[in-house]
């Protein structure tokens, strides 16, 4: 699925460049990382403010941002898609949704 994402929109759905890069996307997207995490990222404090409010520069990416790329697909394609991969991709895995669940929420035109 990410890899359909990065071929349609031409990018990555993540910064792959570097930790920190990828560290900011997940950020952005998923909002503050599990304080196991937060507290050992060692140049967190460069980009995010302790409680993830964005400090570092003019740096706006965010899922949705990434998909509205993805402008072959309807409106409500997008939202679908985003909702899904929010709910697969979620940082603590049992957290994430099962593949059954993710086929009950693909929209009916992609079924």
């Amino acid at each position: 699925m990410l890899r359909h994402v990065e071929i349609l929109s031409g990018e990555w759905l993540f910064g792959v460049d570097e930790v920190d890069s990828l560290l900011q996307d997940v950020t952005f997207t998923f909002g503050k990382l599990p304080d196991r995490w937060w507290a050992r990222w060692e140049r967190r404090a460069e980009y995010f403010s302790d409680d993830a409010v964005y400090v570092g520069g003019n740096k706006i990416l965010d899922l949705q941002a990434r998909l509205h790329k993805l402008s072959m697909l309807e409106p409500d394609e997008r939202a679908a898609l985003e909702k899904m991969l929010h709910a697969m991709l979620r940082i603590e895995p049992g957290e994430r949704i099962c593949a059954a669940e993710v086929v009950q929420m693909l929209p009916a035109v992609w079924t």
